[in-house]
């Protein structure tokens, strides 16, 4: 068994079963909980599916995990729901990715 020096401290590796690294944004700060504008489930993590390093920054899509509804992050990094002039710049790998993974989620909704 190691000895622990009187400086040294152990970084925790989650909260609550989430890694810290999906708690934090851009910038290293915790993500601040923001509750979904269409049916208010509360969120404070994010991962990336393409890139599980990245993290959230303002102008970012994501999707509410109960409803499915498609979110943008604000400059504050709390959530509101995207607007058709958001999508005009999206490719079309994004937009795939962003339609079936809100098909999956809309589909669980009605098998549990």
């Amino acid at each position: 068994m190691g000895r622990r020096t009187k400086n040294a401290t152990k970084t925790p590796q989650s909260t609550a079963g989430v890694p810290i690294s999906e708690l934090l944004g851009h910038d290293g700060k915790r993500l601040p909980v923001s509750a979904c504008p269409t049916c208010h489930y509360e969120m404070e993590c994010a991962t990336c599916l393409s890139d599980k390093g990245a993290r959230p920054s303002p102008g970012d899509y994501t999707l509410c995990l109960k409803c499915g509804e498609m979110l943008c992050y604000t400059d504050t990094l709390t959530l509101r729901i995207v607007e058709l002039n958001d999508l005009v710049g999206v490719d079309q790998k994004t937009g795939d990715l962003l339609t079936r993974a809100q098909t999956l989620i809309r589909r669980q909704r009605f098998v549990a």
